[in-house]
């Protein structure tokens, strides 16, 4: 993936930004002794308190090694977020279904793929069952176990109000 080795070229962690934070939810990290150091402090933070989770623990672990070591060579980058956008951007936005300006974040990938998403984190909704649910609505769930598709040939999208089926050639399980 060309647009991940551009990014990492000189990073030791990337992850994606949340507003105000780190988010933990999709995050890559270079096999450097820092890259292996933010797991490490994770992991000490979420066994040393219950309540710690891991996007908390992230953000002190990054904010720990910024603190001590960024001078010699810790760094970390925010990945794009027109590249890996969260759940909220993708599937809430009504602005990215339908573009209202010429906001590259707005028109997703319309008129140009380096504002097409490689990644979209499947946050801002609550269980596993519908996150892969709402994986499954938009065509972007693979495994098929349960045969949510009635049609093994074809994987498609089922319209409540009309009860039309709108099948898309190419798809299988």
């Amino acid at each position: 993936m060309v647009a991940m080795q551009e990014v990492m070229i000189d990073k030791d962690i990337a992850t994606l930004w949340d507003n105000s934070a780190y988010n933990a939810g999709f995050v890559v990290v270079r096999p450097t002794w820092y890259g292996r150091g933010v797991y490490e402090l994770m992991l000490r933070k979420t066994r040393a308190s219950k309540r710690m989770d891991d996007q908390t623990a992230l953000n002190h672990a990054i904010a720990y090694l910024k603190s001590s070591y960024s001078r010699t060579g810790f760094a970390v980058a925010v990945l794009d977020r027109h590249r890996y956008i969260d759940g909220l951007d993708y599937f809430e936005s009504s602005v990215r279904r339908w573009p209202l300006t010429d906001d590259p974040l707005k028109s997703a990938c319309h008129d140009d793929s380096t504002h097409c998403p490689l990644v979209v984190h499947n946050n801002w909704i609550v269980s596993r069952d519908a996150k892969i649910y709402r994986f499954k609505e938009h065509l972007m769930w693979m495994y098929d176990k349960g045969r949510f598709f009635a049609f093994s040939q074809w994987l498609y999208g089922w319209c409540l109000q009309s009860r039309e089926h709108f099948p898309i050639p190419g798809f299988r399980d």
